[in-house]
């Protein structure tokens, strides 16, 4: 079975330019999204930090900073019910929108009519596997790092703040090697999960199939993700130096901002289409060369 790598590209951009309104979905996700988090995340502010920024008004700076982290990271039961509620709803809400613009993605693909009316159907369709799949990423990358924040950081936090410019070579070394320790589990982790979602929603395969099938694309294309990543480095990587021309212009920096939103849902198109061109095909649909028209 071809990789159909290179394919998708100009499928994913012809598309797009037939599609244009998949431009509009994301930002239509990040504008409810907003006015959904944001007054709860006020409320629960006031609240959790309320008794903190008194306390904090109070000190010093060093006493202050002291007193912000081990508040994070050594909340108290009440505490830490209120942050674990807070994350959960947080990834919820990104669940939601996540799976309507995926779903949105699917429709694309399958040559559907898009609607606005389809995209929050999506959301509400796919939420629960979107859901799952963004807790098992939460699980992997956020426990590791709040374990090491709240025994390495806290642990050292009042030798850096009584002499900041005390190096802790324990400290030091252990910051190093839990980076390359993490960046070995992210690297796997986006090899095994690329095509997790487009296998979920695209193929219709249940939570543990799709992660199969998603860890054996990734390793039969590892050299091609590989590709992509430089690919996209390079994309962001140019938008970037082209802002830093002139870091104070406010029209490169919108510039660069449009650019960004672009590339984003471009690649994010991208895998869904490079891995509908992979996929095992319904023996109803046409097979061949031109097969891919059948989607337009």
């Amino acid at each position: 079975m071809a990789n159909h790598f290179g394919d998708a590209f100009g499928r994913t951009f012809k598309l797009l330019t037939e599609k244009w309104l998949l431009f509009l979905y994301p930002l239509l996700g990040s504008i409810a999204g907003f006015f959904i988090v944001v007054p709860v995340a006020v409320i629960i502010g006031l609240v959790f930090f309320g008794p903190l920024v008194n306390n904090m008004m109070q000190v010093s700076d060093d006493e202050a900073a002291r007193l912000l982290i081990q508040y994070l990271f050594s909340p108290g039961a009440a505490g830490a019910v209120v942050l674990v509620i807070f994350i959960l709803l947080l990834i919820a809400v990104q669940a939601y929108f996540s799976g309507a613009i995926n779903g949105v993605f699917r429709d694309a693909v399958e040559g559907l009519p898009l609607s606005v009316a389809e995209y929050f159907r999506n959301g509400l369709k796919y939420w629960f596997r979107v859901f799952a799949v963004m807790l098992v990423g939460a699980a992997i990358f956020g426990v590791p790092v709040i374990l090491y924040l709240k025994f390495s950081i806290i642990k050292n936090l009042n030798i850096l703040l009584q002499n900041p410019d005390s190096i802790v070579p324990s400290f030091v070394m252990g910051f190093i090697a839990f980076g390359l320790i993490m960046l070995v589990i992210t690297l796997l982790y986006n090899l095994v999960t690329y095509f997790w979602l487009p296998s979920l929603i695209v193929g219709e395969h249940d939570f543990f199939g799709s992660l199969k099938e998603s860890a054996k694309l990734g390793f039969k294309n590892i050299l091609y993700l590989i590709a992509l990543v430089v690919i996209q480095v390079l994309a962001y990587g140019i938008l970037s130096m082209i802002t830093n021309v002139r870091p104070n212009s406010g029209l490169l920096i919108l510039l660069n901002i449009i650019a960004n939103y672009i590339f984003n849902v471009y690649f994010g198109f991208y895998k869904f289409v490079w891995y509908d061109e992979m996929r095992e095909k319904p023996n109803n649909i046409e097979s061949g060369p031109d097969a891919g028209d059948i989607f337009v």
